[in-house]
C-alpha cells in the first residue's frame, strides 16, 4: 500500500492505492496480462455469495501506468503492478515530515490544502485533468523549504502562502523544481537547474542537512529502481512541476489547458479572498 492512505493524510472521499510485486522471474511474464488476470479473479469473488466485502465496477484502465480500478465497499481501490516508486515517494514524504517535525505541521498542511482543492475549489483528481495528489504534495513541500523562516506555525499559514506563490508563479515560462523555478527553454536540451537569480535563498535543505540528505538518499533511491535504461525526457505541459525525486518526471502532466486556466484563477482569488479576511480580523 502507498500513497494518502499510510501516510495519513486521506480525505474521507479519497481512494487506496495497492501494488502488487512478485519475483522478477514472475513479473516478466505476466507484465502485460496481470490486470485482466486479477479482473477475472475479482469478479469471481464479486459474484461469489460468501464474498466477506461488496465489490463492484472492475475495470481496468490501459494509462500511462496501468491499472486496475474498482469499489471495494463503496471505496475506490486502484491497483498497479510493480510501482516500487510508490513506496520510495512514500517513505520519502514521511520522513520529510518526521524532520520538519511541529506537530506533523506538514501532513495536517497536506490534509488542508487537499480538502481546499478537492472540496472548495475542484482541482485535484489527475483522472479529470486536473492536479495529482503527488504534484500536490511537491508544491506544499516547495512552500515548506522557501518559506521556512517566516511564520508558517499553522496549516492556515501554508495554505496562504501556497496561494500566495502559486498564483504567482510565472508558470508560462517556468517549470517549478523542489529548488527553484527552470526555464522552460532550457529543459529540451537536458537543463533541470533552477534559474540562480529566479531559486529562494537560505532554504531549508540549505540549513537544515539532514534534509538534504533524505533527498539524496531517496533520489538513489529511485533512480536505482528504474534500472540502467536510457531516461524517460521530460514531457512539457502546460503546468510543469518536477519531481523532486525524478527530475525527468513531471508531476503536472495530467493538468489539461482548460483546466490549468481554472487552478490559475482559483489560487489567485482565494490568496484574495484570505488576504482580505486577514486584514479585517487585525
Amino acid at each position: 500500500m502507498f500513497g494518502s492512505v499510510p501516510l495519513r493524510t486521506y480525505l474521507p472521499d479519497g481512494d487506496i492505492d495497492l501494488s502488487v510485486f512478485c519475483s522478477q522471474e514472475t513479473a516478466q511474464s505476466i507484465r502485460d496480462s496481470w490486470a485482466v488476470k486479477l479482473q477475472s479473479v475479482i469478479e469471481h469473488e464479486q459474484s461469489s455469495g460468501n464474498a466477506p466485502y461488496k465489490i463492484g465496477d472492475v475495470t481496468v484502465i490501459n494509462a500511462e501506468v496501468k491499472l486496475l480500478k474498482c469499489l471495494v465497499d463503496n471505496i475506490v481501490v486502484d491497483i498497479s503492478f510493480n510501482q516500487i516508486g510508490g513506496l520510495i515517494t512514500l517513505n520519502f514524504l514521511e520522513e520529510i515530515n518526521s524532520l520538519i517535525g511541529n506537530s506533523n505541521i506538514f501532513k495536517r498542511s497536506i490534509i488542508l490544502i487537499k480538502a481546499w482543492c478537492y472540496y472548495e475549489s475542484r482541482l485535484l483528481g489527475a483522472h479529470h485533468g486536473l492536479i495529482s495528489t503527488y504534484a500536490l504534495e511537491t508544491l506544499v513541500l516547495y512552500v515548506f523549504n522557501k518559506y521556512h523562516s517566516s511564520s508558517m506555525d499553522s496549516p492556515l499559514a501554508v495554505l496562504y502562502n501556497f496561494l500566495v506563490e502559486f498564483s504567482n508563479f510565472d508558470w508560462d515560462h517556468y517549470c517549478l523544481s523542489l529548488l527553484g523555478p527552470v526555464p522552460l527553454k532550457d529543459i529540451p536540451s537536458g537543463g533541470i537547474t533552477a534559474d540562480a537569480a529566479l531559486a529562494p535563498q537560505h532554504t531549508l535543505l540549505e540549513v537544515d542537512s539532514r534534509l538534504a540528505d533524505s533527498l539524496g538518499r531517496f533520489k538513489a533511491a529511485m533512480a536505482s529502481s528504474k534500472g540502467d535504461g536510457a531516461p524517460r525526457a521530460f514531457v512539457i505541459r502546460c503546468l510543469n512541476i518536477m519531481d523532486p525525486l525524478l527530475p525527468t518526471n513531471n508531476l503536472g502532466r495530467s493538468v489539461v489547458r482548460s483546466s490549468f486556466a481554472r487552478i490559475r484563477r482559483a489560487f489567485g482569488h482565494a490568496a484574495t479572498l484570505l488576504r482580505c479576511v486577514a486584514l479585517k480580523a487585525v
